[in-house]
């Protein structure tokens, strides 16, 4: 299996308070956790309509494919559109955001956790009102997490740590999203692997967020967890329908409140992926990158900055 490093910018270059949880869950993964309805309901999108959510890229060396992952999922839900089993197959070389096998190394665990110390008052304890604190506890307890292991981290690790689990209960799976799975499969066939950027890249993105930002994250987070199931079952709807319009419009709605955020989270990090996927463009064989699906949507998105720069896109549809 050949990894590349994440690629540097000559080469090309590597690198709150009033929404909903859908916002916290887009950034979660980082770049967007997304579920889906039950199976049936799977079945009939992918039979009501010919798109998906794979747009194809030719330049006069190759083609590129953008798949727009989501990254919870069930194993009911495959096997996906066979188009984007189309694509991995054409592919010589898959990019992903990062290099999902970093997450395993012992050194990048252990910076999580550094970067998990607080400074000053900014630990769980000291930062959360007793209100937020308070109705923390109780959800935590009702997924069997107990708080008090969290008392001396930033309120982001607490959130980090609680979440997944919150997702696991509800039946979705990291190991059946769209790019891990992917990834597994291009590390079986010995593929070229690309990372966009590091793990210690995301990190800090949420690290950096201020102690207010992480309180307000989380307690927006923990009073909606009940319309997660009814909001991403309309938005995995619209996935598997390859419907750009209807995606753009319920996930973006997420990020209405907090530009800043969107900026630091999306668009700037779309700006720093463009020159690669540019230098990719330029090889002698075809790649397929996939990343997060909010990532393809708007007018900052990777759809339009690359159609923007001249290229001609193509939306795949279901053969």
């Amino acid at each position: 299996m050949k990894i590349a490093k994440p690629l540097s910018a000559s080469a090309p270059l590597r690198e709150t308070s009033k929404s909903i949880p859908q916002l916290l869950i887009n950034l979660l993964s980082i770049t967007l956790v997304i579920f889906t309805p039950t199976a049936s309901n799977v079945a009939n999108a992918q039979t009501q309509e010919s798109k998906t959510f794979l747009w194809k890229v030719d330049s006069p060396q190759n083609t590129l494919y953008l798949l727009g992952s989501v990254h919870f999922l069930k194993a009911e839900n495959y096997p996906l559109p066979q188009p984007m089993e189309a694509a991995f197959d054409d592919a010589e070389g898959v990019v992903f955001e990062v290099n999902f096998n970093e997450a395993q190394d012992r050194a990048v665990q252990q910076l999580v956790l550094q970067k998990a110390q607080p400074e000053a008052e900014e630990t769980l304890i000291g930062t959360l009102s007793a209100q937020t604190y308070n109705l923390a506890k109780q959800k935590a307890a009702e997924l069997g997490l107990p708080m008090e292991p969290f008392h001396n981290f930033e309120p982001w690790f607490f959130t980090f740590s609680f979440l997944p689990l919150k997702l696991q209960q509800l039946g979705f799976e990291a190991s059946y999203g769209v790019d891990q799975y992917f990834f597994r499969q291009a590390v079986a066939e010995n593929k070229e692997i690309v990372a966009l950027e590091t793990l210690e890249y995301q990190i800090n993105l949420f690290d950096n967020l201020s102690a207010e930002e992480q309180e307000d994250l989380l307690l927006q987070t923990l009073l909606e967890l009940d319309t997660l199931e009814t909001y991403f079952n309309n938005l995995i709807t619209a996935w598997f329908n390859g419907d750009l319009a209807e995606f753009t419009a319920l996930f973006l709605a997420s990020f209405a409140d907090y530009p800043d955020l969107k900026e630091k989270f999306l668009t700037q990090r779309n700006r720093n992926w463009l020159p690669i996927i540019e230098f990719l463009l330029q090889q002698k064989k075809d790649y397929l990158v996939v990343v997060g699906a909010g990532h393809l949507l708007g007018e900052e998105g990777l759809i339009q900055l690359l159609e923007n720069r001249g290229y001609l896109i193509e939306q795949v549809t279901k053969q």
